[in-house]
C-alpha cells in the first residue's frame, strides 16, 4: 500500500486562512457586482482568478446571500488545488511529474467515453411498451419482493375541533367514487390536508412521513385494521389504507413500472455497447487494421 503524506504545512496554512480572507474580501453580492470581468478575485502564484470565472459557476437569479457562498467555496477549492499544483512541481521529481502516459490514457478513455455516448444518442431505441415492461415484469418477479409494506391510502389532517369533524370522521374509509368526491371538498373547507396516495402505489414510510410518525408507529395502527385515527397535540390524521401488499409479498407491476423501464432501457444500453464492440473488433481483425500476434509470429 503507498504511503500517505501529509499536505504540505504552507499550503494547510493557507487554505485554513482563506475562510477569513474570503470573509473579508466577499461581504455580499454586490461586491462582484462592483469588479469589471478581468479585475481579480485571487492569486496563487502566477495563476489569476478574475470575477468573469465566477459568475460563470453562478446561475442567473442565485440570491445574494448563496451567491456569496457559492463564490467562497469555489475559491476555495480554486485556491486549495492551485496551491497543491504549486507545491507538486516543487517536491515532486522530474519522472514523478512526468504524466504524459497517463494523459494519453486519460484522453483515450475520455474520447472512448464520449464516442459510446454519441453512439447510444444516434442507435438506442427509447421506446419501451406496456406490453415489455409487463413482460420483465413477470419474467423477473422475485426481483420485486416487498423490502417494505407497499400501500395505496388516503390520509386527512384535521383538527378535531373542526365543524363537519364527525362527518368526515364518518366517511373517510369510503370507496364510493361520488362519496369520495363528497368527502375531498369537505375536506378542502373543513380539514387541514387531504391526501390521498391512490394514484399509484407508495410505500408505506410515504404514509408514515406524511401522518408524522414511524414507518413501526404505523405498522401497530395497521394491525388493528386498514382505517385508524392518529391522535396528535393540534391536529389528527384519518388513516384509510384500501390497498397493501406486505413486506416479503411480491409488489405490484404498476409499484415498479417505472423502475423497469430503467432496467431495460439500461440493459439495451448494455447490449448496444457490447455489439458495437464486438463490430470494432471483427472489422478491424477483417480489414487488418487489428493484428493478433501469437508466440510463433
Amino acid at each position: 500500500m503507498g504511503k500517505i503524506t501529509r499536505a504540505p504545512m504552507s499550503i494547510r496554512r493557507a487554505v485554513f486562512a482563506l475562510p477569513l480572507v474570503l470573509l473579508a474580501i466577499l461581504p455580499s453580492c454586490n461586491y462582484f457586482r462592483s469588479f469589471t470581468n478581468r479585475d481579480k478575485v485571487a492569486k496563487v502564484g502566477n495563476r489569476i482568478l478574475y470575477r468573469s470565472d465566477l459568475r460563470k459557476i453562478i446561475p442567473a437569479g442565485t440570491s445574494p446571500e448563496d451567491s456569496t457562498k457559492m463564490a467562497e467555496r469555489y475559491v476555495n477549492s480554486w485556491a486549495l488545488s492551485n496551491l497543491l499544483l504549486m507545491e507538486a512541481e516543487k517536491q515532486l521529481s522530474k519522472p514523478e511529474k512526468d504524466i504524459t502516459e497517463n494523459v494519453e490514457d486519460f484522453k483515450k478513455m475520455l474520447l472512448g467515453y464520449r464516442y459510446e455516448n454519441s453512439y447510444l444518442e444516434s442507435h438506442l431505441d427509447t421506446v419501451i411498451t406496456g406490453g415489455e415492461c409487463l413482460k420483465y415484469y413477470e419474467d423477473n418477479k422475485q426481483a420485486f419482493i416487498c423490502s417494505e409494506p407497499v400501500v395505496k391510502a388516503r390520509v386527512i389532517r384535521i383538527d378535531p375541533s373542526s365543524s363537519n369533524y364527525a362527518l368526515i370522521r364518518k366517511n373517510y374509509t369510503t370507496t364510493d367514487p361520488e362519496e369520495s368526491d363528497d368527502l375531498k371538498s369537505l375536506c378542502d373547507s373543513y380539514a387541514d390536508g387531504y391526501t390521498v396516495f391512490d394514484d399509484k402505489y407508495v410505500g408505506l414510510d410515504a404514509v408514515a412521513q406524511y401522518a408524522g410518525i414511524s414507518v413501526k408507529e404505523i405498522i401497530g395502527y395497521m394491525k388493528r385494521g386498514n382505517s385508524f385515527e392518529i391522535e396528535g397535540t393540534a391536529l389528527n390524521y384519518l388513516v384509510f389504507i384500501y390497498e397493501k401488499f406486505d413486506k416479503g409479498e411480491i409488489s405490484p407491476f404498476e409499484y415498479n413500472e417505472g423502475k423497469i423501464r430503467v432496467a431495460i432501457l439500461s440493459k439495451r444500453k448494455q447490449d448496444l455497447l457490447s455489439n458495437l464492440e464486438r463490430d470494432l473488433l471483427d472489422d478491424a481483425l477483417n480489414t487488418r487494421k487489428l493484428k493478433l500476434y501469437n508466440k510463433n509470429d
